[in-house]
């Protein structure tokens, strides 16, 4: 890597005359992380203003379409982690209850192929 590069990528002058080019790797794989996060922040915020797009082109023309009165909800809350959670143990404890039940009805011999899952609400 050439000086140019090294400024470019955030390599303090002085620095990059003490380094090797093996040390610059470092620099450059941060460099080119911090790159790819950002663009991947452009490309979700272009996905959301589509989204945006989308309701106010609904509302405009549809019939039954309204645009949303408050931001629309990207990540789910700690609450609804939570509660998704506690679903999950829940369906779990029930397929186990259902397996264990087909287990012994079967005289202990089963597959898991032969169970019954409820699906989510």
């Amino acid at each position: 890597m050439y000086l140019p590069g090294a400024l470019q990528i955030g390599v303090d002058y002085g620095l990059f005359w003490r380094l090797t080019p093996k040390k610059l790797e470092p620099f450059l794989k941060a460099y080119e992380s911090k790159q790819k996060e950002q663009l991947e922040f452009i490309n979700i915020a272009g996905w959301v203003n589509g989204m945006y797009a989308g309701y106010s082109l609904g509302a405009a023309f549809g019939e039954n379409v309204q645009y949303p009165e408050k931001p629309v909800q990207i990540f789910r809350s700690e609450e609804e982690i939570q509660e998704n959670t506690d679903w999950e143990a829940e369906y779990f404890s029930a397929y186990a209850a259902m397996f264990n039940k087909q287990f012994e009805e079967k005289g202990g011999t089963s597959s898991c192929s032969d169970v019954n899952i409820p699906q989510k609400p």
